[in-house]
């Protein structure tokens, strides 16, 4: 509650006086706390005899430049009204002894005060003020008095004095701090740096997404590279940057190596025997421009020795071969691309013109692996990694009768559709490969190896359609592409599990049957310009060794050679100091069959390329001549053996086989813009909807590395179905179903999902819709084909739905009946998304890191203090208002 007043009611006369001084400005404290802001930039001073400070001349020795002058209201000792200068202080001066040094002092009233305001004229006085203090007084007595002085405040100074403006050079520093601000802006403006992520990407070069020599695991070992275990996550290895070359073995001091495409090899070779030199460093970046080399190959001398025919698993087929993919080191591998690896070359040579030493550029690699000890380990209990595997295409001509041509849809999408009666002709197996492998998966390449056996495969498919005799063989032709085989022939072995227990993938392709097995292995580098001939070794198991004769396959080979005249192609038999046959599919088949007769079609006699499973088995060292014959001659001699006596004349147009030839490589050999090259050419996506990625180390949008086998997934109950398949192989079980295709049902359009085609018919060409009044043209079509898909995977690997993976751990029945060695069950570490990542920057040498961190102290004690004082100030002068 509020207090009662105990003293008297004023008066009339006193109200009103003091009504005055309420409504009197200068009395208010709002007034005097404004003039003390205003004033205290300005030096005032008296001197007890008289006006001489306002003489010019005082003044002007005093180094102080007049502003007004006035007599006092007030008296001095003398009992003199003393007349009173006010003068601006100078900056650079810090005394206010104005005259002789005498002590300088002023007394002012409320009045005065106001009087100087209203004597400037309405000048513009500064924002910062502070009073002036006295440092020994001079008058001791004169100073009590003027301290008792009613209504007035006193301001006196003797010797140097100090003027307390720190809100002044807040401002100033303000000032500047906006102005670099604005500096700064401008700059971003022209660099284009319009967020803090700009700043870093302009701070750091950066590549993210390819390019790893990524973790692998078997059942007994792990491959591959990562960041050394027990590393905290989040922490990658930096080391400075320097070139392989240049090293001064053993290696000492923590470095990330730069090594060409020609010499990665041994420097990861001599690392794995350095345990020394290689706990120092802190990663490898390989640089893929020339100087290439002679002959690179990540693969053992003897690919796939355990499945081999014969007893001599030391023939050295792979020459090349370094044996780095089935190794393992504890730093990250990265292959740069071109761009990135022109950067890190320089860097490294400015780090070795600096003696490394004082400002050098640092490399950080991310290539953190979560994967470890064994494959059933992490899939198991770990769940760090996932199977590999993808799915092998097989197609038959002519097509198969159906089993349940009066299926129901729900019978067609269990399976049933996918049922044929099993073929009472003898069989023909025609396979290629469709992947290969390299130590870096995002640059695998594959094409003469095996892709130019696969497009040599496609062509010959396509001679026999266009002669329309397939109807009329007496011989069933199965065509067959197989996926995995570079991963301990992964996909035939597969293949023969499913046709041992004679699943619905396989339905009508009866083991018994075949007699024969053709593979096409490297057939892209065997032509001699200087006689326009290709040639071709034809390879096959002796006739004592307890395989099948081979010789009718070969005789009719080279019979079907000496007809052909679209291409000038010479077949002769491989060297017999040979073992037997080279690695290749046909041996999954021998070891499943022994009495088959098979011949592998290489370009090679005693020793695979040099470039065999690495990223430089480009396109560019491929001859389409040679694959053009590979492909007329099978043609001509699968006709000649399946037709009826006597047999139509196969009739080749040679420009039409040469342009698909040429169409065909350009899509699946070569890296090259559309609509020509790659996967985006326009002839794949005639066939199939092609899904983009944009995660590349490039950051351009490309299809997804698929020559690499990836990662395994579920199939549907219809082996027909191309759901949960990557876009190659949907390319090829949509080219081949059509280049086996019978009939079409053109006024037919079908889809994988609701508008299903007839038992005995697959559905060709769709890329999207599944309405056909609205979606007509990106429909599939019908057509009478028998073609499938069957998953290429490890044997342990079961998928009973498409969201359940099972492991299976005891060997299965199959293998024990023909003595197939333990699956190595294949998988792949898992890793965060954007791994792999390198990150270079430029690094500051430690005096200067010494002193940016002295500095950084300092001027944060610096702000502390000017803090504390300026709040110290602000209470002291609230207190004096």
């Amino acid at each position: 509650a509020p207090r009662a007043s105990t003293s008297p009611p004023p008066t009339r006369d006193t109200a009103q006086r003091g009504s005055q001084r309420r409504r009197r400005p200068e009395a208010t404290a709002r007034d005097r706390r404004k003039h003390r802001r205003r004033a205290r930039s300005l030096a005032a001073a008296e001197h007890s005899g008289g006006d001489s400070l306002c003489r010019p001349a005082e003044a002007a020795r005093a180094g102080a430049r007049p502003l007004l002058s006035f007599r006092s209201a007030h008296t001095n000792a003398a009992g003199q009204h003393p007349r009173v200068c006010i003068h601006r202080r100078p900056a650079p001066a810090r005394t206010c002894a104005a005259v002789d040094g005498r002590a300088c002092l002023l007394l002012l009233d409320t009045s005065e005060r106001l009087a100087i305001r209203r004597r400037a004229g309405g000048r513009r006085r500064p924002r910062c003020l502070a009073p002036l203090r006295l440092m020994r007084p001079m008058r001791p007595r004169m100073d009590a008095r003027m301290h008792g002085a009613p209504g007035g405040v006193m301001l006196q100074a003797a010797g140097r004095c100090r003027q307390q403006c720190p809100l002044s050079r807040m401002l100033l520093l303000a000032v500047l701090l906006v102005a670099w601000m604005c500096a700064v802006s401008v700059h971003a403006d022209d660099a284009r740096l319009n967020s803090m992520q700009d700043v870093k990407d302009t701070m750091y070069r950066r590549l993210q997404y390819s390019g790893g020599w990524y973790k692998m695991l078997n059942e007994s070992s792990e491959f591959g590279s990562q960041n050394p275990q027990g590393a905290p996550e989040g922490t990658p290895p930096s080391g400075v940057l320097m070139a392989a070359a240049s090293v001064l073995w053993p290696l000492t001091q923590r470095r990330v190596l730069v090594a060409g495409v020609a010499e990665y090899e041994a420097l990861l070779s001599r690392l794995l025997g350095d345990a020394e030199s290689a706990a120092n460093v802190a990663g490898v970046l390989v640089d893929p421009r020339e100087p290439l080399p002679s002959q690179l190959s990540s693969a053992v001398v003897f690919p796939g020795a355990y499945n081999a025919p014969y007893s001599d698993k030391s023939y050295s087929w792979n020459p090349a071969g370094s044996g780095l993919a089935r190794s393992h080191v504890a730093f990250p591998v990265v292959m740069m691309t071109p761009e990135y690896a022109a950067h890190a070359a320089q860097n490294a040579a400015h780090n070795a013109d600096m003696n490394f030493e004082g400002s050098l550029f640092v490399a950080e690699l991310d290539l953190n692996m979560f994967a470890s000890t064994n494959a059933t380990y992490c899939l198991m209990t770990e769940r760090a990694c996932k199977a590999i595997g993808g799915f092998s295409v097989w197609a038959a001509v002519p097509p198969m009768t159906p089993l349940n041509p009066n299926a129901s849809t729900e019978e067609i999408q269990a399976g049933k559709g996918a049922e044929v009666a099993e073929s009472t002709l003898p069989i023909t197996v025609i396979t290629a490969q469709l992947d290969s492998d390299s130590l870096f998966h995002d640059y695998t390449q594959g094409s003469e190896s095996p892709l130019s056996g696969l497009v040599a495969m496609f062509v010959a498919m396509e001679i026999l359609r266009a002669t329309g005799a397939a109807a009329t063989y007496t011989r069933q032709l199965i065509f067959l592409a197989l996926t995995g085989e570079p991963w301990d022939y992964m996909g035939s072995r597969r293949l023969m599990m499913e046709l041992h227990y004679n699943q619905t993938t396989v339905n009508g392709f009866n083991m018994s049957r075949v007699d024969q097995v053709i593979e096409l292995s490297t057939v892209g580098r065997g032509y001699d310009k200087a006689t326009n001939t290709s040639t071709l070794y034809m390879h096959s198991q002796s006739v004592g060794s307890g395989y099948g004769d081979a010789s009718t396959v070969m005789s009719a080979l080279q019979s079907a050679a000496a007809a052909t005249t679209e291409a000038n192609v010479s077949m002769a038999a491989a060297s017999a100091s040979n073992p037997g046959i080279p690695p290749s599919s046909l041996t999954s088949f021998l070891r499943t069959k022994p009495s088959i007769a098979g011949v592998v079609l290489a370009d090679y006699d005693t020793a695979m390329p040099a470039y065999f499973r690495s990223e430089l088995d480009t396109g560019a060292y491929v001859d389409a001549q040679p694959i053009v014959g590979a492909a007329v001659v099978l043609a001509r001699m699968l006709h000649a053996q399946a037709s009826p006596t006597p047999s139509v004349p196969l009739v080749v147009d040679g420009a039409a086989v040469r342009s698909l030839t040429l169409t065909l490589a350009g899509c699946l050999m070569v890296d090259g813009p559309p609509p020509t090259y790659s996967l985006l050419c326009d002839y794949v996506r005639s066939f199939v909807q092609v899904g983009f990625t944009d995660q590349t180390a490039q950051g351009t949008i490309q299809p997804f590395p698929w020559r690499y086998v990836g990662i395994a997934s579920p199939d549907t109950p219809d082996p027909t179905n191309i759901t949960f398949k990557r876009e190659i192989f949907n390319f090829v079980f949509n080219w081949m179903a059509n280049a086996s295709a019978s009939a079409y049902d053109a006024g037919r359009p079908c889809d994988p999902f609701v508008n299903l085609c007839r038992p005995g018919e697959v559905c060709v060409g769709w890329q999207a819709g599944q309405v056909a009044t609205t979606d007509f043209a990106t429909m599939g079509r019908c057509a009478t084909s028998t073609a499938r898909f069957v998953q290429a995977l490890s044997t342990r690997i079961w998928y009973p739905n498409v969201s359940t993976q099972l492991l299976i751990e005891e060997p299965l029945e199959f293998e024990n009946n023909y003595s197939w060695p333990v699956d190595p069950l294949w998988v792949e570490s898992n890793w965060a998304k954007s791994t792999p990542t390198v990150r270079m920057y430029q690094s500051e040498p430690k005096s200067v890191e010494v002193a940016v961190m002295v500095s950084g102290a300092v001027l944060t004690i610096a702000t502390a203090a000017v803090a504390y004082l300026s709040m110290r100030m602000f209470e002291k002068q609230l207190k004096q208002d």
